[in-house]
């Protein structure tokens, strides 16, 4: 018995026709993000954390993956979200990636200006010299 629960207008859910390659891709996208999320837990060490801190701010990390951008933990969602589209490509996880990317965009902003505010100039230098996603 196969029950289908749609909460949204079916044609949202209809699979697009793309090719292997699209779909392959998106595996290759997927676990590469995965690799960056590993690299950025293992970056953070002991100052991993949900949110800021502003009463006790940790150590600012610049060191391991955290040296070549400043959001992995955040370019790893997008490409999770992305990578999920082009291996099931519907309207449905297309406008999860976009919307999903949007809404990390704003965080990001949002926390760099906490975090310009409790690192000061240390924070301000770093986002100088480290790119917010890629490293070229």
């Amino acid at each position: 018995m196969n029950i289908d629960i749609l909460i949204l207008p079916g044609f949202i859910y209809e699979k697009m026709h793309l090719s292997i390659f699209v779909g392959l891709s998106g595996i290759i996208l997927t676990l590469a993000g995965f690799a960056l999320f590993i690299a950025a837990l293992v970056s953070f060490e002991d100052s991993w954390r949900i949110g800021i801190d502003k009463e006790k701010p940790a150590e600012l990390v610049t060191g391991g993956v955290f040296r070549f951008l400043r959001n992995p933990v955040f370019l790893f969602i997008d490409l999770y979200f992305l990578g999920t589209f082009l291996v099931y490509p519907s309207l449905f996880f297309g406008l999860s990636f976009v919307i999903m990317a949007l809404l990390l965009q704003y965080q990001i902003v949002q926390e760099e200006k906490q975090l310009t505010k409790i690192y000061g100039e240390k924070y301000t230098k770093y986002m100088e010299k480290t790119p917010r996603y890629f490293a070229f």
